[in-house]
C-alpha cells in the first residue's frame, strides 16, 4: 500500500537528477570551450609578443594546462557525481515552496513504515495520505521548469559570439591554428639558446701552393656578434699555441662568417672561435704544381720539299704543312696524366718516363696548344699557350672587301667592288663570275702577270647592265688564278655573294594600303563622335563617360598605327618625307585632341563648355580625316609616277637588247618577252591613271602631255615591233621603239 506513490515520487526524482547531471556537464563543455577559445585568441598575441618575451610561450602553455585541467575536471566531477534523492528533493523543494517539506517527508517516511521498531508513533495513514498529496503536487510539476537554464543560455550565447571572429581568424589565416598548437607543444622552442655551435667549411682539404683560400663558418645556437678564425703552421710542432695567429671573420649575416686567405703558401691546420666555444681543428695541406720545363721541338719536313729538319727550343713552330713535330720535355714531379691540347678541343697523349715526356704529331694548319699534366693528387700544371704557324704552298685567295654580304638593290646603280687578292709567285687574271638563274656571265677584272699583291682595288659595276626582273637574283664572287705553268694554274674564288632586286613597288603598296585603312579608321572615329549624342539627364554622365573613354582607346590605337606607318614610310624609297612629316602631323593633332581637348571635355563644369569642346573636337578629326585621304591620294599618284618610270627604264632596256640582237649577243625570244614585260608595266600605268582619274591634279589631268597620250596607239606600236622582229627587221623594230621612247618621255 503507498508503493505505487512512492515509485512515482522516486522516478520523478531520478529523472530530475539525470537533467541536472546533463545540464552541469553541457555547463562545464561550454565552460570549456569559451576557455579555448578565449586560449586561442591568447596563443595569436603571445605569436606576436615571444621575439619581445621569450618566456611567453612558456607561461601561455603552463596557464593553458592549469585551466584545461581545472575546466575539464570541474565538468568531468558534475557529470559523474552522485546526487542523492533527499538533496534534489531539498533542491525542489527550494525552487516549489509550495510543497512544504512533503516531498522530503514523503520521501523519508515511508520508508520507516517497513521498520517496525522505526515505525512506532509514525501514523500509517497520514503518512499514506501525505503520499498521495505529493504525487498530486508532482503531477503538475514539470523537470524542465524546476532547473534554471538562462546560466547555460547565457554561456551558449557568449561562446557564439567568440566563436565567430575565431572562425574569421582561421579560415583567413589557416596556419594559424598550427602556430597556436606549436606554442602550447613546443613552449621552450623560443627560448634564447644559451650555446653556440660553430661548423666550418671547408674542413679540411688539398690546394695549390699559394693560391687563396676562403673559410666559411656558420654558428648556431647562441649567434654571436663576431667570431674569430685561429690558424697556426703545421711546421710550428711544440710552438703552436705561440705561432697562432687570431683574424676576425666578416659578418654574412643570419649567423654566417666568412674569411678569405689571400695566398696561403705553407700547409695550416684552423678553427674558429667565439668566446669559450669552438669548432674542430681540420687542416689546409698546400700542394706544389706540376711545372713543365726543358722543352724542346724538332721538325721534319714533308720528303718532296728537299727542307733540312729543324729544332726548336720554347715552344713556338713554324713549318710547311705535313711536316712531323717531334716534341720533349721534363716535369719537376712526378705526374700521372700528361697530353696536348690543340684548339677545338683535340687532345694527343703523351708518353711518360719518369719525369720525361715525349709525343708527336702532324702538322696540318695553325693552331695553339698547350701541355697539360696532372700529379697523382689530382692537381694540374698552368700551362703556357704555344703556337703552330704553318707556310703553305697554297692556292691563290681573293676576298671581296666591300661588300660583305648579301645586298637588295634597285637594279639601276653601280656598285663599288673593293677586293683584294695575293699568291706566293705571282697573279695572272681575276674576273667577277655572276650567275642569274640558268645565265652565267664573266667580266675580266685585272690581266697582270707577277704580281703577288693585290693589296685594295676597286671595281665599279654597273648594275643596269644585268637586267634584273622582279624576282631575280644575281649569285657573284670573285675567282683568281695563279701564273703556276707546272701543274697548271690553281684557282682561288671568293665567297659567294646575292643581289636581290627590291619589290620597291610591294613596300611602297603596303604602305599606300596602310594609309587607305588609316583615312577609313579616322572617318570611323569622326562618325562615332559625332553620332555620341546625349539622352537624358540621368544616364547622360555615364554614357558620356563611357563614349570618351571609347574614344581614347580608339584614338591611342590610331596613333600607334601612325608611328607604324611612319617607320614603314621611312624604309620606303618611293615615299617622300612629305608622308613621313604629314603623318607626324597628324599624330602629333590626334594626341592634341585626346590629350588635351578630351581631357578639357571631361573636366568641363557647363554643358555649353563641354559642347564647345565636342566641336572642337570634331573639326579637328575632320581635319585629320582631310588630311589622311589627301596622304592617302598622293601616294596613289606616287605609285603612278613609279609605274611611269619602270616603263621608261624598261623601253632603255629594250633600246639595248635590239642593239645586242643586232650583235648577236642576245636571243630573239628574250628580246620578245622583254616586250611581253613592257606591255604588262603598259596596262598597269593605264589601269592607274583611270583609277585616279578624279584624284589627279587638275594641271597634271589637263597637261598636252596628258590629254594626248594614246595607249591604244602605243600597244599598237608593241604588237608592230614583235612582227618587224618576227620577219627580222631589227632596224624597223629600233625605229618604233624609238619612237616609243619619245612619246613616253614627253610624258
Amino acid at each position: 500500500m503507498g508503493q505505487e506513490e512512492y515509485r512515482e515520487l522516486s522516478s520523478f526524482l531520478e529523472r530530475f537528477v539525470r537533467r541536472l547531471r546533463a545540464l552541469k556537464g553541457l555547463e562545464g563543455i561550454c565552460l570549456t570551450g569559451i576557455l579555448l577559445l578565449l586560449l586561442f585568441s591568447l596563443g595569436l598575441a603571445i605569436q606576436e609578443i615571444k621575439l619581445l618575451f621569450p618566456y611567453a610561450p612558456i607561461a601561455y602553455s603552463l596557464l593553458t594546462a592549469a585551466l584545461l585541467i581545472l575546466f575539464v575536471g570541474w565538468t568531468l566531477f558534475q557529470c559523474v557525481r552522485r546526487i542523492s534523492r533527499e538533496s534534489a528533493a531539498l533542491y525542489i523543494e527550494k525552487k516549489r515552496p509550495a510543497l512544504r517539506n512533503n516531498l522530503i517527508n514523503s520521501l523519508q517516511l515511508y520508508p520507516q513504515l517497513g521498520e517496525e521498531r522505526e515505525a512506532r508513533g509514525i501514523s500509517t495513514a497520514m503518512v499514506l495520505a501525505l503520499l498521495r498529496t505529493t504525487r498530486r503536487q508532482l503531477q503538475n510539476l514539470r523537470v524542465d521548469e524546476l532547473i534554471d537554464t538562462q546560466r547555460i543560455k547565457a554561456e551558449s550565447r557568449l561562446l557564439g559570439l567568440l566563436f565567430i571572429p575565431v572562425l574569421a581568424v582561421v579560415l583567413l589565416s589557416p596556419s594559424s591554428v598550427g602556430k597556436t598548437f606549436s606554442l602550447l607543444l613546443h613552449p621552450l622552442k623560443d627560448l634564447p639558446p644559451s650555446q653556440t655551435m660553430i661548423e666550418v667549411t671547408p674542413k679540411g682539404a688539398r690546394i695549390v701552393r699559394g693560391s687563396p683560400l676562403t673559410i666559411q663558418a656558420t654558428a648556431s645556437g647562441a649567434i654571436p656578434k663576431s667570431i674569430d678564425l685561429i690558424f697556426w703552421s703545421d711546421e710550428s710542432g711544440s710552438q703552436e699555441i705561440a705561432a697562432q695567429e687570431k683574424l676576425e671573420m666578416e659578418g654574412q649575416g643570419a649567423g654566417k662568417f666568412s674569411l678569405t686567405l689571400p695566398e696561403v703558401k705553407k700547409s695550416l691546420r684552423f678553427r674558429a672561435t667565439t668566446g669559450p666555444f669552438s669548432s674542430p681543428t681540420y687542416a689546409i695541406e698546400a700542394i706544389d704544381r706540376p711545372e713543365i720545363g726543358n722543352l724542346k721541338i724538332t721538325l721534319y719536313p714533308p720528303h718532296y720539299t728537299g727542307l733540312p729538319t729543324q729544332t726548336f727550343q720554347g715552344g713556338n713552330i713554324e713549318g710547311i704543312k705535313g711536316s712531323t713535330v717531334r716534341l720533349e720535355a721534363s716535369s719537376t714531379k712526378e705526374v700521372a696524366k700528361a697530353k696536348l691540347v690543340l684548339d677545338e678541343g683535340k687532345e694527343v697523349p703523351l708518353k711518360i718516363d719518369d719525369r720525361r715526356l715525349q709525343g708527336s704529331l702532324v702538322l696540318f694548319q695553325a693552331q695553339k696548344y698547350r701541355i697539360v699534366v696532372e700529379d697523382p693528387l689530382g692537381f694540374g700544371n698552368s700551362p703556357i699557350s704555344y703556337e703552330m704557324r704553318v707556310r703553305p704552298d697554297g692556292f691563290p685567295t681573293v676576298d671581296i672587301l666591300r661588300p660583305t654580304e648579301d645586298l637588295e638593290i634597285s637594279g639601276d646603280e653601280t656598285l663599288p667592288l673593293e677586293f683584294s687578292a695575293r699568291d706566293d709567285f705571282g697573279l695572272q687574271e681575276v674576273a667577277l663570275a655572276i650567275k642569274i638563274g640558268d645565265r652565267q656571265e664573266k667580266i675580266p677584272i685585272e690581266r697582270e702577270e707577277n704580281r703577288k699583291l693585290i693589296l685594295r682595288q676597286r671595281f665599279d659595276w654597273d648594275l643596269a647592265k644585268l637586267g634584273l626582273r622582279e624576282g631575280d637574283e644575281a649569285i657573284y664572287h670573285l675567282e683568281v688564278l695563279d701564273n703556276d705553268t707546272i701543274s697548271g694554274p690553281k684557282m682561288g674564288a671568293s665567297k659567294a655573294l646575292r643581289l636581290r632586286l627590291k619589290n620597291l613597288k610591294g613596300e611602297h603598296k603596303q604602305v599606300a594600303d596602310m594609309i587607305r585603312e588609316l583615312s577609313e579608321r579616322m572617318t570611323d572615329l569622326l562618325g562615332d563622335h559625332l553620332e555620341t549624342t546625349p539622352l537624358s539627364q540621368r544616364d547622360a554622365l555615364s554614357r558620356e563617360e563611357s563614349a570618351n573613354k571609347n574614344f581614347a582607346q580608339k584614338a591611342d590605337e590610331i596613333a600607334k598605327r601612325i608611328e607604324e606607318i611612319m617607320r614603314r614610310s621611312e624604309q620606303d624609297r618611293l615615299s617622300d618625307f612629305a608622308t613621313w612629316s604629314d603623318l607626324e602631323a597628324l599624330k602629333r593633332n590626334l594626341e592634341f585632341t585626346k590629350d588635351d581637348l578630351l581631357k578639357k571635355k571631361e573636366q568641363a563644369s557647363s554643358a555649353d563648355e563641354k559642347a564647345q569642346l565636342s566641336d572642337q573636337i570634331s573639326s579637328e578629326l575632320e581635319r585629320m580625316s582631310l588630311l589622311s585621304e589627301e596622304i592617302s591620294k598622293r601616294l596613289k599618284a606616287q605609285e603612278t609616277a613609279s609605274t611611269a618610270q619602270d616603263l621608261m627604264k624598261s623601253q632603255e632596256r629594250l633600246l639595248q637588247s635590239l642593239d645586242q640582237l643586232k650583235s648577236g649577243d642576245k636571243k630573239l625570244d628574250a628580246v620578245l618577252k622583254e616586250i611581253s614585260q613592257m606591255a604588262n608595266l603598259l596596262a598597269s600605268l593605264q589601269q592607274s591613271l583611270s583609277q585616279m582619274a578624279t584624284q589627279l591634279p587638275e594641271e597634271f589631268a589637263n597637261s598636252d602631255a596628258v590629254r594626248g597620250l594614246n595607249f591604244n596607239e602605243m600597244f599598237s606600236a608593241l604588237e608592230e615591233m614583235r612582227k618587224k622582229l618576227a620577219q627580222g627587221d631589227i632596224e624597223g623594230a629600233m625605229q618604233l621603239a624609238r619612237e616609243l621612247f619619245n612619246q613616253m618621255a614627253s610624258m
